[in-house]
């Protein structure tokens, strides 16, 4: 099998005030030659540590270059400063926790609050994931300051991990990993997104797909002189597009067609009983036009697993969205030409019932929607009702709905 490489989930984003985040390039001849016939040199050596690399950095401001070295030994990778005495002596001003990690994924030096930092991404790799840990360093004339540590996990890809390539559709266009952002107090923020949210679908061809619909993100913002998590939230993808009204094709019969577009699974829209040519149907209209790209559907009645058993359960059916021919669907069918994938999942936070995600190639944009029933799963009860609890649309973050690349 293939070593996974670790790959840094994305770039760091600059902030748009140069003066609160800016990048500074080591010159060529930065390694200070004086450290390594140093005695320091030779005790750093002989008390079992190895220098991964290193840069020339005036830490004490005292005109001297000081040395400044990735480290590894038997606890992991570390950063530590020594500083330049003159006359080829250096001490060691301050040194770093070191993280139980084996190889070093991102070293750069930053500019932050007017004052000089190291960002230092250090990484353990395995064929299906890399475990990175992060540490900024603020570095001043007595010594070494953490003001953040964390860290994060990056899924590699399926040919990274010497798998067959499984094609991903990003629905968010976000990158996982770590960004730094602008932020108050001339501390930019600091972004660390990962736990991406996979839906495993099968496309008109049968082969495996991913659609990634979320991430999780936390959220560190300056505090007190160190950085401090402020926000831990979930990332959706998908947005869910309210209707301005819902109506059924028959009122008089069932209830409350509102009930299906409401976001609430233990409310249903309760439609009449199929007879001879039956087509009920559910109209929603918005009050601008959207961008439809995912049909959501829950085709029974969701609010109890009695309930679910009891009601029919809608099998087939069609869609319209706009002006454009409906959109025809069959649970496990052949699938529409404009459909990318289709797939049954369990409703979140319940041990009965499904929902039904239709996800389109392109989006569609409209200011009305139908759903037209044409056949039905007869349930327990033998007929008596049939059930949609909820019928939604969503807009997705990115419109084009393109992969980025086998995954």
């Amino acid at each position: 099998m293939t070593a996974a490489r670790c790959l840094l989930a994305a770039a760091l984003i600059l902030p748009a005030a140069p003066r609160v985040l800016a990048r500074t390039r080591p010159p060529a001849d930065a390694r200070p030659a004086a450290f390594h016939r140093s005695e320091a040199f030779v005790e750093f050596r002989r008390s079992g540590h190895e220098v991964v690399e290193e840069r020339s950095f005036d830490a004490d401001a005292d005109g001297l270059p000081d040395a400044i070295v990735v480290e590894r030994s038997v606890s992991g990778l570390g950063m530590s400063v020594f500083r330049n005495q003159g006359q080829g002596r250096f001490s060691l001003l301050g040194r770093s926790k070191p993280s139980p990690a084996s190889s070093l994924h991102r070293w750069e030096q930053l500019q932050i609050g007017g004052r000089a930092a190291f960002l230092l991404d250090v990484c353990e790799d395995n064929p299906d994931e890399a475990v990175h840990w992060l540490h900024l360093f603020l570095i001043e004339p007595g010594g070494v300051e953490t003001v953040f540590s964390s860290r994060y996990w990056e899924i590699h890809s399926e040919s990274d991990a010497g798998r067959d390539p499984i094609r991903l559709v990003d629905l968010g266009g976000i990158a996982g990993g770590l960004q730094i952002g602008p932020g108050g107090e001339r501390w930019p923020r600091i972004h660390l997104r990962e736990d991406p949210k996979r839906l495993e679908l099968l496309d008109a061809r049968k082969r495996k797909l991913w659609i990634l619909i979320g991430i999780r993100e936390r959220l560190y913002e300056a505090s007190e002189g160190r950085y401090a998590l402020t926000s831990d939230r979930y990332l959706d993808f998908l947005e869910r597009l309210v209707p301005a009204a819902a109506e059924a094709s028959s009122a008089q019969q069932g209830c409350g067609a509102e009930l299906a577009v409401d976001g609430d699974l233990d409310s249903a829209w309760v439609e009449g009983v199929p007879g001879a040519g039956f087509l009920e149907s559910l109209t929603v209209r918005f009050a601008r036009p959207v961008s439809v790209r995912v049909i959501r559907l829950v085709p029974g009645c969701a609010d109890s697993a009695e309930s679910w058993k009891r009601a029919n359960r809608i099998e087939r059916f069609s869609i319209s969205l706009g002006s454009g021919s409906p959109i025809k669907v069959r649970r496990g069918g052949k699938l529409d030409r404009r459909v990318l994938a289709v797939g049954d999942f369990g409703l979140p936070g319940r041990t009965h019932g499904q929902q039904m995600l239709i996800f389109l190639k392109r989006a569609v944009s409209t200011r009305q929607a139908s759903l037209v029933i044409e056949e039905v799963e007869q349930g327990e009860a033998g007929g008596e009702r049939s059930c949609v609890a909820e019928w939604s649309l969503h807009r997705a973050h990115v419109d084009q709905l393109e992969a980025r690349g086998k995954r």
